[in-house]
């Protein structure tokens, strides 16, 4: 199935760069969600005092 679609999509430019341009906006998108993340108060460990 996957050569099927790559083949689709190499034979049309309009199709690659729609999904060239969904993917980086993609890659957008996680990156954005990366940075605006808040930092989850489990994944820091408290402080061990002896």
């Amino acid at each position: 199935m996957a050569a099927g679609v790559g083949l689709l999509v190499s034979g049309s430019p309009t199709l690659f760069a729609a999904v060239r341009y969904a993917g980086a906006a993609y890659l957008v998108y996680l990156g954005a969600r990366l940075i605006l993340a808040t930092p989850d108060a489990a994944a820091t460990p408290e402080p061990v005092v002896h």
